[in-house]
Order: C-alpha cells, then sequence, then structure tokens
C-alpha cells in the first residue's frame, strides 16, 4: 500500500512494504527516506537524489507530521534546509 501527497512540489510515497518513502519531484528525481520518527515533529532528514544517473545528497527539515494509524495514511511538511 502506498500513500501519496504533495508537500512544496514533492510527491511523497509512503511504501507500507518496504517501510520507506520514495519521494519525487517534478522532474522525475526520485528520493529515499529510510526512517522518520512520527513523534518527533521537527526532525531533520538527510533524501538521497537520484538525477541523470547522479547521486546528490539534499538535507530537508521535517516541520510536521500527522499520523492517521487507522486509516494507513501520513502527512509531512519539508523544506529545503540553508546549509
Amino acid at each position: 500500500m502506498t500513500n501519496t501527497l504533495l508537500a512544496n512540489s514533492f510527491f511523497i510515497k509512503y511504501n507500507m512494504f518496504f517501510k520507506k518513502y520514495v519521494i519525487i519531484r517534478k522532474m522525475e528525481e526520485k528520493a529515499y527516506l529510510r526512517y522518520i520518527d512520527a513523534h518527533n515533529r521537527n526532525i531533520r532528514v538527510n533524501l538521497r537524489f537520484f538525477n541523470l544517473g547522479i547521486l546528490t545528497y539534499t538535507s530537508f527539515k521535517v516541520h510536521y507530521i500527522e499520523r492517521f494509524d487507522n486509516l494507513h495514511s501520513e502527512s509531512l511538511t519539508l523544506s529545503r534546509n540553508k546549509d
């Protein structure tokens, strides 16, 4: 089961089977978020972007996480860190 939402021009999918987030930008770049703590609303995460075979690292900060266990869906808001 995969959930999709739109946050800051990113399409975010959570794969329940692999237990990871798959984030796809409009330019078809993909990033994999290995772990996120739903109880920590101020966690910083590093995403690995694959663009034309080039691996780059981009840091994001999660501002808001909302979990609905009964609906098997999550929503989160990401913004690019100014590092």
